[in-house]
């Protein structure tokens, strides 16, 4: 049972150092994983499945009902405030003092602290990233874990968790014994502080300082290959992965001994239900492909969840029913992957059921099931990892999708999670971020929409194009587009976003040649004609004169609520409310061009091209 305290500086949920839940659930997810061994995930299926999992605590030291997370507020804290936490630098607020600030009963929770940074690092990824008691402490002040909460991207999530849970059940360093910077070889059989990590699989090794040298040799074994203790997590790599038998054993051994009142076999009642749950769910994905999986997990409350593929209680139970009018698909695991074949809405009905009661949610078109008929080519890149040639974000209308920032994925295929529908006839915004942020050569970045669904990409579907050469920047692009009468309807369409080291040609496009450095990813995107809906009816706005060169007039049938200006590149000029039938607008300083009105009444908003004289 685990209890997390997030010593945040003050930001609003979800920002900064004040961690969401989500990425809490996500943490666990990935420690869990790491300790399972989870094929399927990064962890090394060479590695021992520990057979140790964590989960939030659902009944507090009061009894009650709890969600296993404290938030506290450090602004009242000059030195925390200033330096974080202190491990060997002199500034900072101490973790002895940390902890007394909030800490439950240590003998029954396992309690873990996200802090903003360790020895006034900046919660980045230089010096140390988390700080772990061992298991002698259980049961007294101060046990736990402090790590950063803000996981730097070069660090794979859950791992550095990992590594001090490791120290927290008795693990040494690998390289226990190596002297305090790695100037010697530890004894083959040593155990115990500055002498030996106390497991015989694991080969005597000087400390790695973050890298991954799998290809070379190790001087302390009789040159035996590095890859053999590279990839530990009781290591100092970017690259650990997992844990060997005897850490393995050594673990289990702590945690059925010294800390064995954390188990309820032993009477600790922390993750069991002290009342009946609320039922609620979070899935992958609420739009997907025919014959695609999506992961859902629990999230209801007083239920524990290490976000396995086992409840954690038998006296539990789960029940998913979903069904699009013909097909019915069901599961009675907690965190179900399920696979939908049929196309449609699914509507969902969710029951949990602990021993003081039940709670039912009803969902409608919680999955939305598309037909995988897209067509095109698929493109390859040369060069696939960290380049700097990359989109970071890409949204349109009722989607965003982030990813890895300064990282070449070459082709991703998105277009079964992430998709819109579109009104023909009408503007939206294309949001784009994408970096240049390790060479000095442009980033070329062209989005296109496959409008006559032929395969191809055409000049004429090019959305948006841009050219991208400072080292070391981020562009977050807005860009403005209408969408044509002269498509294809009410069917999903491909849209490609791309960003390459080289000019984007017609053979690179359509995949006759392969990119040397891209970034490729696919989207869908419905468009239907919006005077096809009967329930469509535009509120007839007038704008005039057009061309206009100094004051727009704006007259409507009804009431505006709202009116907003766009340049052609998407950049916000105005943004007014209303609360009458007309509006006058002064344009007077915008610079001659096309720009594009938006006018907002009873609950609708449609779209005016008009030009500046």
């Amino acid at each position: 049972p685990v209890v997390v305290h997030i010593m945040h500086k003050g930001e609003a949920i979800g920002t900064g150092t004040n961690i969401s839940d989500q990425a809490v659930f996500d943490r666990l997810k990935a420690i869990n994983n790491n300790f399972r061994r989870t094929i399927g995930t990064d962890a090394n299926s060479n590695g021992a499945d520990v057979g140790i999992e964590f989960a939030l605590a659902v009944r507090d030291p009061n009894g009650l009902c709890t969600a296993g997370i404290e938030r506290i507020d450090m602004t009242s804290y000059p030195a925390y405030m200033s330096y974080g936490v202190k491990f060997t630098s002199t500034n900072g607020m101490s973790r002895n003092d940390l902890k007394n600030i909030s800490s439950w009963n240590t003998s029954q929770y396992y309690n873990m602290y996200m802090v903003s940074e360790i020895d006034n690092n900046s919660g980045g990824n230089n010096g140390t990233q988390g700080i772990a008691d061992f298991a002698s402490t259980h049961g007294q002040p101060g046990d736990g874990i402090v790590v950063i909460a803000n996981t730097s991207p070069s660090l794979k999530i859950g791992n550095t968790e990992t590594h001090e849970l490791g120290h927290a059940l008795n693990l040494y360093h690998t390289f226990e014994g190596d002297g305090s910077v790695g100037a010697i070889c530890p004894s083959p059989t040593g155990c115990g502080p500055g002498v030996g990590d106390c497991c015989n699989d694991t080969q005597p090794h000087k400390r790695s300082t973050f890298s991954c040298n799998i290809t070379g040799t190790n001087e302390c074994d009789n040159n035996s290959a590095n890859a053999l203790i590279a990839t530990n997590y009781m290591n100092y790599t970017s690259c650990m992965d997992m844990f060997t038998e005897d850490q393995k054993n050594r673990m289990r051994n702590t945690l059925t001994t010294i800390r064995g009142s954390f188990l309820l076999e032993n009477g600790n009642m922390s993750l069991m239900p002290s009342s009946s749950p609320t039922a609620n769910y979070r899935v992958s994905s609420q739009t997907t492909c025919a014959g695609e999986y999506l992961q859902f997990y629990d999230r209801s409350s007083c239920i524990p969840n290490s976000y396995s593929g086992t409840s954690i209680s038998a006296s539990i139970n789960f029940n998913w029913i979903f069904t699009n009018g013909t097909t019915t698909i069901t599961s009675a695991a907690q965190n179900p992957k399920l696979r939908f074949e049929v196309p449609g809405n699914y509507n969902l009905t969710y029951t949990v059921t602990n021993s003081f009661g039940s709670n039912t949610i009803t969902v409608a078109n919680a999955v939305i099931v598309n037909y995988s008929s897209l067509v095109s080519c698929y493109p390859t890149s040369n060069f696939v990892g960290y380049s700097g040639y990359s989109v970071n974000k890409v949204g349109l209308n009722t989607f965003t999708n982030n990813t890895q920032q300064g990282y070449t994925g070459g082709y991703i295929d998105f277009s079964c999670t992430d998709s819109t529908t579109v009104n023909a006839n009408q503007v939206y915004y294309l949001e784009l971020s994408v970096c240049s942020k390790a060479f000095s050569g442009p980033n070329h970045t062209t989005v296109y929409i496959d409008y006559n669904n032929n395969a191809y990409f055409e000049a004429s579907e090019k959305i948006f194009e841009g050219s991208y050469s400072t080292a070391g920047s981020n562009y977050n692009v807005s860009s403005a587009i209408l969408i044509p009468n002269n498509t294809v309807l009410n069917t999903f369409l491909r849209m490609r976003a791309i960003a390459s080291s080289t000019p984007i040609t017609d053979d690179l496009l359509n995949c006759n040649t392969s990119f040397a450095i891209g970034d490729i990813e696919d989207y869908a995107v419905k468009v239907v004609d919006p005077l096809a809906n009967p329930e469509f009816t535009k509120n007839q706005a007038v704008l005039y004169p057009n061309p206009v060169k100094d004051n727009l007039s704006v007259e409507s049938p009804v009431i505006i609520d709202r009116i907003q200006i766009h340049s052609n590149l998407g950049q916000l000029l105005l943004d007014t409310a209303c609360t009458r039938n007309t509006a006058l607008l002064d344009v007077s300083n915008y610079p001659k061009g096309l720009y594009f009105v938006s006018v907002y009444s009873a609950g609708k908003s449609d779209y005016y091209k008009i030009i500046k004289d």
